[in-house]
């Protein structure tokens, strides 16, 4: 009867010892969050362009939205055209510069046209480039830009004078048209994708 006893009140000391663990037991867990993600777009590009015929002495200079006219000048003689152009950017990007003559008549000449390293010509055709710049000739060239932990902030002076030859004593002569574009340079496959994607303003 001791025994027997004794093997209850060992069965309910097992009993309740189960029952005390089991009371401790809880599930792992663990917490972390909500991250709330914010985005912002880089300051992006900037790009302008300037000209400038203060100093000109060959006939007269007027300036409007569009340009600088010049009228009653002589062939075989310097006329100021101070062009600046400056390119800002945070990002990776291609800057492009056209130089092109427009309308009817005689070309003038563009004197000591210049780019600073790292321009390229470029070829809106198949989109080639060539690092050879021609000097005091109409084109298109592109510059790629990327990014070394500072914004690039670059300001060109493309050239000062243009000229009339002295043999052209009459008609007509053409205008010079300057144009710039940016884009940025992530995104495209290559510099032609990007030079499609966006139009020089008219």
């Amino acid at each position: 009867m001791k025994m027997k006893n004794m093997l209850i009140g060992g069965m309910s000391l097992a009993l309740v010892a189960c029952i005390s663990v089991g009371g401790t037991l809880a599930y792992l867990s663990d917490f972390d969050g909500p991250k709330t993600n914010t985005f912002e777009f880089a300051n992006g590009l900037d790009v302008t362009l300037t000209e400038d015929a203060t100093g000109n002495k060959n006939g007269t200079a007027s300036s409007d939205a569009s340009g600088i006219n010049y009228t009653g000048i002589v062939p075989g003689v310097d006329i100021a055209k101070d062009v600046d152009v400056t390119f800002t950017s945070d990002i990776d990007a291609y800057f492009f510069i056209k130089v092109e003559p427009t309308g009817d008549g005689a070309e003038l000449k563009i004197k000591d046209f210049t780019l600073p390293e790292g321009w390229k010509t470029y070829n809106a055709a198949d989109g080639s480039t060539a690092t050879k710049l021609p000097t005091d000739t109409y084109g298109e060239y592109v510059f790629t830009y990327t990014g070394t932990g500072e914004d690039v902030n670059t300001k060109i002076d493309l050239f000062d004078n243009v000229f009339v030859e002295n043999t052209v004593t009459s008609g007509d002569l053409k205008d010079i048209k300057i144009s710039v574009k940016a884009i940025q340079k992530d995104g495209f496959a290559n510099i032609k994708e990007a030079y499609e994607s966006v139009d020089y303003q008219s």
